[in-house]
């Protein structure tokens, strides 16, 4: 019962922010050019919604990003995103190696703040008998802060995915610059 509780509030609050962003698109700032090339990952935390006993919140990792900067055309259809490659080695919710390789865009929606979506693939091991293939896509918002620092704070939502037995997690990243 309490679960339900949680993904209907989860499920609210998504819509109101879904709701909320073009209003913030339109009080960002003018997109800037990201100043750092190259960009570190250190994952840490996830949040799961419905945390089984064996279910692993310490989803440690690493990865990087490369930065493609932003698009500055007036034809483009992400013009004034910024735009990264990124590759990520961590734990997942169920303590087995996982690798994400994908691309990633961000677009201010307040000085301080990004929103923005990764899409890419996942390799894991135990993907074979819960999908029927090693690699999985993946398509999912995510928000980093964006303060005038070397480090910032990145959170990306997983929804429900009843065919692994994730019922949605949060899970969170420090970013560092990489001089």
């Amino acid at each position: 019962m309490v679960s339900a509780t949680l993904s209907n509030r989860q499920t609210h609050s998504c819509l109101i922010i879904l709701l909320l962003l073009p209003v913030s698109f339109s009080l960002a700032q003018e997109p800037e050019t990201v100043t750092a090339a190259y960009r570190l990952h250190l994952n840490g935390y996830a949040l799961h919604v419905d945390k089984g006993k064996d279910t692993n919140q310490l989803a440690w990792g690493l990865g990087i990003e490369k930065s493609s900067g932003a698009s500055k055309s007036d034809k483009a259809i992400l013009n004034g995103w910024n735009k990264y490659w990124e590759l990520d080695v961590y734990q997942d919710s169920y303590s087995d190696i996982a690798i994400a390789v994908g691309f990633g865009v961000y677009r201010p929606v307040s000085r301080y703040l990004d929103f923005g979506f990764k899409i890419g693939l996942i390799y894991e091991q135990e993907f074979k008998q819960k999908a029927g293939s090693y690699i999985v896509p993946y398509l999912l918002p995510s928000m980093q802060t964006s303060f005038d620092s070397r480090t910032n704070l990145r959170v990306t939502v997983v929804p429900p995915f009843p065919k692994f037995s994730i019922k949605g997690l949060i899970f969170l990243q420090l970013i560092v610059d990489i001089p």
